[in-house]
């Protein structure tokens, strides 16, 4: 991921009419295609993103702002070379959290709970699982606890 802080931001029209940006970041033009990034395109933000190169044009695929150690839901395009083995850690995490949930359930530990509870077991689980994947990370017994 690219760091930097937006020094110069345009709106423009393609000849197809769709709208897009071009932001100078660190001296080198990008454009944001997506409208969805809009909103995290000001002049002065510092943000993290991520692009991919076409040509000669370098189109930003994810942007957040500084600080912001994920990007939160809506601001990524679609996965890219850089974040498809992100992709697929994700797919394994979630491959391998279905049978805890069945495990969990066949215990009875998922007895009583609301759907509303059991997503965020799951969604716990799932974020354990990756930063295993990612960093080795291993929970505290405290972690696991929680969940059930």
């Amino acid at each position: 991921m690219q760091k930097g802080v937006i020094e110069q931001k345009e709106e423009r029209e393609a000849k197809n009419g769709s709208k897009y940006l071009t932001l100078v970041i660190g001296g080198d033009q990008y454009s944001v295609w997506a409208g969805k990034l809009f909103n995290q395109c000001e002049v002065g933000n510092i943000v993290n993103f991520e692009f991919e190169t076409k040509d000669k044009f370098k189109n930003i695929t994810a942007i957040v702002a500084d600080g912001q150690q994920e990007l939160p839901p809506g601001n990524s395009v679609r996965p890219t070379e850089n974040n498809k083995e992100v992709s697929m850690r994700r797919m394994n995490a979630l491959n391998n959290t279905i049978p805890m949930m069945t495990i969990l359930n066949g215990a009875g530990h998922l007895d009583g709970k609301n759907p509303k509870e059991i997503m965020e077991i799951e969604a716990k689980l799932l974020s354990l699982h990756e930063a295993y994947l990612t960093q080795g990370k291993l929970p505290d017994i405290e972690e696991a606890k929680d969940l059930i």
